[in-house]
């Protein structure tokens, strides 16, 4: 029988077999199960970067943007290891006290309170760690949060280091689920991919040699002894 759902532009029912659905009436193509859900950001999201705002539609893999450090409580400037763009998810939109709004998807983590919280369960008088206006570490009270009909392209960030950014000034976290899991991945996969590029060698030595001890990463440890990816020779006694 599948699972009945609503369009999000039209309001149509009917029965759907997929996650990814395409509306009978209107042709509107969307995510209807949760756990397919993006955690992301529609174009038009201004982001923060060292030389101002930019786009999120616009940014590049590369590209250097402001990141949230918990541990300092303080804004560092991190590179971007991937952009990732996703059609036709459903916005949900925060409302604060100061009039100003951000909109993004359901389960996006934002930082309320000295934890992570996904935009769906942000409630009114939360507190979002953002900017003020002078561009310093402040917070924002929330006024609304709630679901909207809007269906659109999206895009979401994965931010080196503390993997956090700022959009439309409020601190965001690059990932909704397994965070430790994803961070301990990207953060080896970043660490690598400078080391095969010949940037930041030492730091991504170092980063390496930390995240990757308990696997035993031979990759690691031919870091340390040799400065150079080889294999491991074994001799027989």
């Amino acid at each position: 029988m599948g699972k009945q759902v609503s369009c999000p532009k039209c309001n149509k029912t009917f029965n759907a077999n997929s996650w990814r659905v395409k509306c009978r009436n209107c042709g509107t193509v969307w995510d209807t199960y949760e756990k397919k859900i993006p955690s992301c950001f529609p174009a038009g999201t201004l982001i923060e970067t060292p030389h101002g705002v930019l786009d999120i539609a616009a940014v590049k893999e590369g590209d250097h943007v402001l990141a949230f450090d918990p541990r300092q409580a303080a804004l560092r400037t991190r590179r971007i290891l991937k952009v990732c763009k996703h059609e036709q998810s459903r916005i949900w939109e925060i409302g604060f006290t100061d009039g100003s709004r951000i909109r993004t998807t359901a389960i996006h983590s934002f930082r309320v309170a000295g934890t992570w919280k996904q935009a769906r369960h942000v409630g009114e008088c939360d507190d979002v760690c953002g900017l003020d206006a002078s561009g310093q570490m402040a917070t924002r009270q929330v006024a609304s949060s709630s679901p909207t009909t809007d269906v659109e392209e999206v895009f979401n960030l994965i931010v080196e280091g503390e993997f956090s950014f700022v959009a439309d000034g409020v601190v965001v976290h690059s990932f909704s689920y397994f965070k430790a899991l994803r961070v301990l991945w990207w953060t080896v996969y970043g660490a690598l991919r400078g080391w095969l590029h010949g940037t930041n060698r030492e730091g991504a030595e170092h980063v390496l040699a930390q995240q990757c001890a308990q696997a035993d990463c031979f990759v690691s440890a031919s870091l340390r002894q040799n400065s150079r990816l080889q294999r491991f020779s074994y001799r027989c006694s």
